[in-house]
């Protein structure tokens, strides 16, 4: 039978369909024939038989078959019909929709791998178990589609995957680590060489930005399977995606997630937010944001960034007339080039566009406030936000308002320090904030790893200005300027008295006016310079390593979840 051309209604006395006749390839052929209804739903015996799976209708027909087995059990169930003439001859999909509700999923795809997709999503949804496919016998002489469906599945009911993912967690002396990896990430390398040092088994798993969703969450079901980590572990919730594959997946193997949330941390799980999950654990470098996350249903820890003194240690030789010499220097972004790109690539409406510096302005005042509620107290420029489609795109309006409030201040602070012919390094955004400035040097960006301890050392203040999206988060600067024996003066955060003596270990201005005259103050004194960097330096190799955040992870992750 070729593909259906018509459907016509057979009624009984009383008005109810009872049968169908279909016409395909100019062959016409009754759904069932005589005792249609009671034909059809014989099928049920087969999923009521079959124990406890999730049942895949390839076919709606009637849909009494359907309908006896959610009579029956608790469901879900899963029907697979692209057929419109039997739909809207029979009534079947209105009939069950308004009957049962979302007790059914009804998928109407034509393509294979998305009903596939979507079938997957849902088994890990209702967690794992086999899916069984019912097959119309009419359905199956309509072009070969749903038999190719059934035999992908019938394949696939071989697998179970809850069963073959249930070897004992945290079993061992140290937990097996699978790792999430990010292309041209300068932090997971020195993250997973201090699980190495520490005796973790690391295996990993890469994502690219080109990757599709299906295949990384195949690979990595894949990795789970053969490596048997005792959790996963990501960076700002990479791989994390809006649609919950992952977090369903994970769930449904009982593997637990953590998720080091290193950069506004709030702001990088508030697109998928609704997938708290009590197998989630998220590690925040911000200790301002535990409140919000908890608040939101996850699981948090405070976890503050490091440094690895493998990489971040005093260079012996440096040469005197080494041309990064500087009194002062600064590496890092104006962030003026990632305005305008996000301004140009977002495509936002004009009352958002009307709303970035106003915000930009509020989050100044309040660094700690989300724009989620700035945004409140600008009417048009809210409703606005609510309408941003997809969501993905409401992220990105609030990483827009986050780094032009960033570019402001930051560009207020950089003002300061001209007059002391700094030494600036990073992209040339950095040019036009220093024209006219006497003796500033711009030598354009440089690599983490391998530039910037000499470039470190050969500064005599290495000057620090936290991003606006950092909200009080202490960042890499903090830990990497000390480790390599090099004097930092930073702006102030309440997040810095934990983990540094203000008095001893740490020089901090509260307010960029304040920024010149310590200047003076520390180039005058050498000494005092040499002290404080000495005393950070100890602190950071005392308590301020990857080796001892990742040690605290793998104890919190045992403790949670072992």
């Amino acid at each position: 039978m070729a593909e259906l051309s018509e459907c016509s209604p057979i009624y009984d006395g009383d008005g109810r369909v009872v049968d169908a006749v279909l016409t395909a390839g100019g062959k016409r052929r009754h759904l069932f024939g005589r005792r249609a209804l009671e034909n059809e739903t014989l099928l049920a015996g087969a999923v009521l038989a079959a124990g406890d799976v999730l049942p895949v209708f390839l076919g709606s027909g009637l849909g009494r078959a359907i309908a006896a087995v959610l009579d029956a059990t608790s469901g879900p169930v899963a029907v697979l019909d692209k057929e419109r003439a039997i739909a809207l001859a029979t009534g079947t999909r209105t009939r069950l929709e308004r009957d049962y509700g979302d007790r059914v999923l009804w998928i109407d795809e034509a393509r294979i791998d998305e009903v596939l997709a979507g079938l997957t999503r849902w088994q890990l949804q209702n967690g794992g178990k086999p899916l069984f496919a019912v097959l119309n016998p009419v359905y199956a002489r309509l072009g070969g589609f749903y038999l190719a469906v059934r035999d992908r599945l019938e394949a696939a009911r071989a697998v179970d995957l809850r069963q073959r993912a249930a070897y004992p967690r945290f079993a061992g002396q140290k937990p097996r680590v699978l790792c999430i990896l990010k292309e041209n990430n300068f932090i997971q390398p020195e993250i997973v060489s201090a699980l190495v040092r520490l005796g973790a088994p690391v295996g990993a798993v890469t994502l690219t930005q080109t990757t599709p969703a299906r295949e990384f969450i195949a690979a990595l079901l894949r990795e789970i399977l053969a490596f048997k980590p005792d959790f996963v572990f990501t960076v700002n919730h990479y791989g994390v995606d809006e649609g919950g594959m992952l977090i369903d997946l994970l769930s449904c193997l009982g593997v637990p997630l953590a998720s080091w949330l290193v950069d506004h941390p709030e702001l990088a799980v508030s697109e998928v937010g609704y997938l708290a999950s009590p197998g989630a654990m998220l590690f925040s470098c911000d200790a301002a944001s535990i409140e919000g996350l908890t608040r939101r249903g996850h699981r948090a820890h405070y976890l503050p960034l490091a440094s690895d003194p493998a990489l971040f240690a005093p260079i012996a030789a440096l040469p005197i007339d080494h041309p990064w010499r500087a009194r002062v220097s600064f590496v890092g972004d104006a962030f003026r080039g990632a305005v305008a790109e996000r301004l140009k690539s977002g495509r936002f409406p004009a009352a958002l566009l009307r709303a970035v510096k106003p915000l930009a302005a509020l989050a100044l005042a309040d660094p700690l406030a989300p724009v989620e509620r700035l945004i409140e107290t600008l009417p048009d420029a809210s409703a606005a936000y609510r309408e941003l489609r997809p969501r993905a795109r409401r992220f990105a309006f609030a990483q827009t308002v986050a780094l032009t409030a960033s570019r402001i201040l930051r560009e207020r602070c950089l003002e300061k320090i001209l007059e002391f012919a700094p030494l600036l390094a990073g992209p040339p955004a950095l040019r036009v904030l220093a024209r006219g400035a006497p003796g500033a040097r711009l030598i354009g960006e440089i690599y983490y790893n391998t530039d910037l301890p000499a470039f470190y050392q050969c500064s005599q203040i290495n000057f620090n200005a936290t991003s606006v999206q950092m909200r009080g988060a202490l960042n890499q600067r903090l830990f990497d300027v000390p480790a390599c024996g090099a004097f930092l003066l930073t702006d102030y955060s309440e997040q810095i008295e934990p983990l540094f003596d203000l008095n001893s270990e740490i020089a901090c201005y509260r307010d960029p006016e304040e920024i010149p005259d310590l200047i003076r103050f520390y180039l005058a004194h050498p000494r005092e310079r040499e002290r404080i960097a000495g005393a950070a330096r100890r602190r950071v190799l005392a308590g301020h390593t990857y080796d001892h955040r990742m040690a605290e992870l793998l104890a919190v992750m045992r403790r949670t979840y072992a």
